[in-house]
């Protein structure tokens, strides 16, 4: 994971989640942003674990880190 690099590809995937789920927050910066905190979360949970409700929680967090 750590030779990952975000793509345009993966932001564009990204705005198109936030513009479904969170369109408030569906912004190309915003994208990017939660990305690479999901880059940095994704280091802490197995994949077994990701889920819709896991999902849910690192944008809650993520939500919460912006301030």
């Amino acid at each position: 994971m750590s030779d990952y690099q975000i793509s345009d590809e993966d932001i564009e995937a990204m705005l198109r989640y936030l513009k479904i789920f969170h369109p408030e927050q569906a912004t190309k910066e915003y994208a990017e942003g939660w990305l690479r905190y999901w880059k940095s979360e994704f280091r802490k949970i197995s994949l077994e674990d990701l889920s819709n409700e896991t999902l849910e929680k690192l944008f809650d967090s993520y939500q919460k880190s912006k301030g």
